[in-house]
């Protein structure tokens, strides 16, 4: 059996990238025959094989289809993974900032998976009820601050985290944002 991986969208800490705001990652799983029974859809002599290359010509299209079609590539023989890199940034805030403060505070919030639903609870608040404007810059700041971590990255981080609590109308959507302030001790 041959396993292999590839990714497409690593944009390495920039989360923030627009050009490209998801990462996926598949994996396939064949035997030799296998493979060659796939190679064969090709007119080439390639080793390997790249989208990129074979995506400009009409022929070669073609084939891509007829080896997305295959009976070989199914649910078994392929996985696949994609993350929406701002959530996954989100999950990085509260794995730095809430989470430490909640262990602290006697609250283990892995056992329960209750790390998911800050994260949650920060993107679609985000999305839908906080100020967009505010929020793209406490990310933006986020990002900053773990690129470089000095004393006016993390200023400003927490500067920004107020502001948005700041914004925000509704008492109870604030309690997340204030355990990351609570952080800065």
């Amino acid at each position: 059996m041959n396993i292999a991986f590839d990714e497409s969208g690593n944009t390495g800490q920039n989360l923030l990238d627009l050009g490209q705001p998801y990462f996926a990652l598949a994996s396939v799983g064949l035997t030799d025959s296998e493979i060659e029974d796939l190679f064969k859809i090709f007119d080439s002599s390639a080793e390997e094989l790249h989208f990129k290359s074979l995506k400009k010509y009409a022929k070669s299209q073609r084939q891509i289809l007829e080896l997305l079609n295959h009976d070989l590539i199914n649910w078994s023989t392929v996985k696949y993974y994609i993350v929406d890199k701002e959530i996954a940034l989100i999950g990085h805030i509260v794995d730095r900032f809430i989470e430490p403060v909640m262990y602290d505070n006697g609250k283990d919030i892995y056992k329960d998976r209750t790390n998911i639903i800050f994260t949650n609870l920060i993107y679609i608040f985000g999305k839908k009820s906080w100020d967009r404007t505010i929020v793209k810059e406490f990310f933006q700041k986020f990002q900053e601050f773990i690129r470089n971590a000095n004393e006016q990255s993390i200023e400003e981080f927490y500067q920004t985290t107020q502001k948005l609590i700041n914004s925000i109308g509704e008492a109870d959507q604030t309690d997340i944002l204030d355990i990351i302030i609570e952080s800065k001790k």
